[in-house]
């Protein structure tokens, strides 16, 4: 009976004791149990907070790049500007004289439409017509003239086959001629086609008298050259008047691969409002990128004159009105291509500079040690003296034969109109 009076005695106690450790077992378990749930909230804390701030750091980032961006996007523009400003100023962009002659104009109903390139270096092209390319299989079988825009006249297409000789090819998705438009004129064929350049739609940019353009009817040049099976020739007589496409084409041809040499003179009516071909400022930077190429590429301007747009068409872009010399501005402009074994105006000009400066410095230096009296100088002295203003003499005469020094527009006169076998 002790034994188990004990025994319950034990376990009384044994409960007693248990029950006095619960509250330190209980806050026990509480600290075991809320520390890892505390890590977890404190890193989760942790995390939440860095991913916030690196959230603000990308936002801030994307922020400066795009605040660059458009910094970036505004410096390209302004710079296009400039550049298209310098190639509708007389003098800014390179100038050259023609191979032959001067240019000229080939005398038109509508006066307007008058326009000067180098027609003596049209003249007599078979003879030539592979000079400024480097096909070796590029036919010879005379003057070739590709015309863009004729819109409903073809005088002046009429008069340079007849005149030159040349054959010539009209084009204009506007018109429906006939392909043999004068059976007169064998040289002379029609073809109801538009040139479509590289990054400008003429399918939708066109003056406001034009219905809109059949992009079917729209080809590149090397496309059209390839239908007419001139891909081994040269033209050589470049006319665009096609509202607006010259930009996209010109960068087509110059920028983008292809072979310039293939054509020797470019004839062009350059539009500079809304609606003939710079919209936006993707257009006006197009039209610049298509400027910078013409340079790079070893063109030159022969001749540089203005028209004016109707009314009608005096809106611009935004700066594009800074490019332009008045209101209603347009440029004709003819270019001819610089051959790769011929100098630059620059470096011709620079070369008579640095031999102007050589045989002036030399002199003074003789004067002083010598005196004014040449008769007195050394032999030698003379001598070197006279083999550097040679030089220069030489420098000038090479410059001058080649670099033409503008300040205003060209005033060209008419081509005296004479059937080619009288020449």
């Amino acid at each position: 009976m002790m034994s188990q009076h004990h025994a319950a005695k034990h376990r009384n106690q044994s409960r007693t004791k248990t029950t006095r450790r619960s509250p330190y077992s209980i806050l026990f378990c509480m600290i075991i149990v809320m520390v890892p749930l505390n890590m977890i909230c404190f890193f989760m804390t942790v995390r939440s907070v860095h991913t916030d701030v690196n959230t603000d750091i990308i936002a801030t980032q994307q922020e400066g790049s795009r605040s660059q961006q458009k910094q970036q996007q505004s410096d390209n523009f302004d710079s296009s500007l400039l550049q298209l400003r310098c190639f509708t100023t007389p003098g800014c962009f390179p100038t050259v004289k023609c191979r032959q002659g001067i240019p000229q104009k080939i005398a038109r109903q509508r006066k307007y439409e008058e326009q000067s390139f180098c027609i003596d270096d049209v003249r007599g092209s078979s003879s030539n017509s592979s000079s400024l390319t480097k096909n070796e299989n590029v036919d010879s079988k005379g003057c070739l003239v590709y015309s863009f825009g004729v819109y409903n006249s073809l005088e002046w297409e009429a008069k340079v086959a007849h005149y030159l000789g040349c054959e010539v090819h009209a084009f204009d998705p506007t018109m429906d001629f006939p392909s043999n438009i004068a059976p007169g004129l064998p040289g002379l064929t029609f073809h109801r086609l538009g040139l479509q350049g590289e990054g400008t739609d003429m399918s939708t940019t066109h003056a406001v008298k034009y219905d809109a353009i059949d992009p079917s009817l729209l080809l590149s040049l090397e496309d059209i050259m390839i239908k007419l099976g001139h891909q081994n020739r040269v033209i050589d007589v470049l006319m665009l008047d096609c509202e607006g496409c010259e930009w996209g084409v010109l960068r087509q041809l110059v920028c983008e691969g292809g072979d310039t040499a293939m054509v020797k003179q470019i004839v062009t009516e350059f539009h500079f409002q809304y609606n003939l071909g710079l919209k936006d400022e993707q257009d006006v930077m197009i039209a610049a990128e298509a400027v910078s190429c013409l340079r790079k590429d070893r063109w030159a301007v022969t001749s540089i004159e203005t028209n004016n747009a109707g009314w009608r068409e005096w809106k611009y872009a935004r700066g594009v009105s800074s490019v332009i010399h008045s209101e209603s501005t347009l440029i004709l402009m003819s270019l001819r291509r610089i051959s790769n074994h011929e100098k630059m105006p620059d470096k011709l000009i620079e070369e008579y500079a640095t031999a102007k400066r050589k045989h002036s410095f030399q002199e003074r230096l003789y004067e002083k040690q010598f005196g004014d009296d040449t008769s007195l100088w050394p032999p030698d002295a003379i001598q070197n003296v006279t083999t550097l203003a040679n030089e220069s003499t030489e420098a000038k005469n090479a410059m001058e034969s080649v670099v033409v020094r503008r300040a205003i527009f060209d005033d060209h006169p008419h081509m005296v109109e004479k059937d080619r076998k009288e020449n």
